[in-house]
């Protein structure tokens, strides 16, 4: 199993709508909707948290993807709590959202590498984060 959290962040660290990237002309490959495609099931802040627990210690092949909104962070905080998020795709812009919920408090830096980083346009970054090996 292998959850893939999908977050748009402003220059100043808080969340995006999902909707900040569309019109933005963005090579596909590296699009959110390229990510969500790659998934095989999306989750939503009303999925069960003892459910991906479950399924984790089966050892299932599925992809989910969760995209960082305001009504996923509580679902977000869970899955960080247990451990269960395997990679983050973070998209960095340049326009200051000023308020709103910070991307520190569901991203902590101290396990994660940048596995990879693409410049999408001169206003836009994205960023793969996977965990370090231990």
């Amino acid at each position: 199993m292998k959850i893939r959290i999908i977050a748009i962040l402003s220059a100043d660290g808080y969340l995006l709508p999902v909707d900040a990237l569309q019109a933005r002309r963005l090579p596909q490959k590296y699009s959110p909707d390229a990510f969500r495609e790659q998934a095989d099931l999306s989750l939503h802040r009303d999925s069960s948290l003892l459910s991906l627990l479950a399924e984790r210690r089966d050892s299932s092949d599925t992809v989910y993807s969760v995209d960082a909104t305001v009504e996923t962070s509580e679902f977000i905080k869970g899955l960080v709590r247990y451990g269960l998020e395997d990679e983050w795709i973070v998209y960095e812009l340049q326009e200051k959202q000023k308020s709103g919920i910070a991307f520190s408090e569901l991203f902590r830096p101290d396990n994660w590498k940048i596995y990879n980083q693409h410049i999408l346009s001169s206003d836009t970054i994205c960023r793969i984060y996977r965990r370090k090996e231990v």
